[in-house]
């Protein structure tokens, strides 16, 4: 009995390796080791496998219960809501999926279980990952754009007037006349421009 189990876990390895994820959750199922599937799962959150088990468990519900097997839908069932509960914070759920997928024939909310609080901290979870991705961005973007102002304000902060170095405006030279500096970088003469706009870019 070890070495048959020892054979599957290898033969679901090797599924994973292959990225044939649906046929290494099935292995699972097929041996009632819904513990050891969810587990599996679990482990591989960028691959989405516990919105894929939890399909599964839906899919197989509905199969038993069309098949007059309902001791069998109702295993599934109370799996499902168990990896529903477990999981409605951990954003390891994708809730368009859930919600597509969800039997028709299940109550909203019974003694055990209540699926309107679990698909409301389901959408509350994924509402609140897009939000904090968004102002992540934002910050990103913003952090990016002050670094740019900063970056000017230095380059326009150092200016070199030499003897040679003329007024945009009039073409004399600057000197060591009174003389006015712009934020881009641009020097005239203080009667060549006014204080608060230069005359070339206005």
């Amino acid at each position: 009995m070890q070495k048959h189990d020892w054979m599957d876990k290898e033969l679901i390895l090797l599924l994973v390796k292959e990225k044939k994820f649906d046929e290494a959750i099935e292995k699972y199922l097929l041996k009632d080791k819904f513990a050891e599937a969810e587990e599996f799962c679990a482990t591989h959150p960028q691959d989405g496998l516990l919105t894929k088990l939890l399909e599964k468990y839906f899919d197989k519900y509905k199969y038993y219960m069309n098949i007059g097997e309902g001791v069998k839908g109702g295993q599934y069932k109370q799996r499902a809501h168990a990896l529903m509960q477990q999981n409605s914070s951990s954003g390891l759920l994708d809730p368009q999926v859930v919600l597509e997928k969800i039997p028709n024939d299940w109550e909203l909310q019974s003694e055990e279980y209540n699926l309107i609080d679990f698909l409301s901290s389901l959408f509350d979870s994924q509402m609140t990952r897009e939000e904090n991705a968004m102002i992540a961005a934002n910050l990103s973007g913003l952090e990016s754009f002050n670094a740019e102002i900063e970056k000017r304000e230095l380059e326009s902060a150092y200016l070199v007037i030499r003897d040679e170095t003329e007024c945009p405006w009039c073409n004399k030279t600057l000197g060591f006349r009174k003389i006015r500096i712009f934020p881009h970088g641009m020097a005239f003469h203080m009667r060549c421009a006014k204080p608060n706009e230069c005359p070339i870019t206005k």
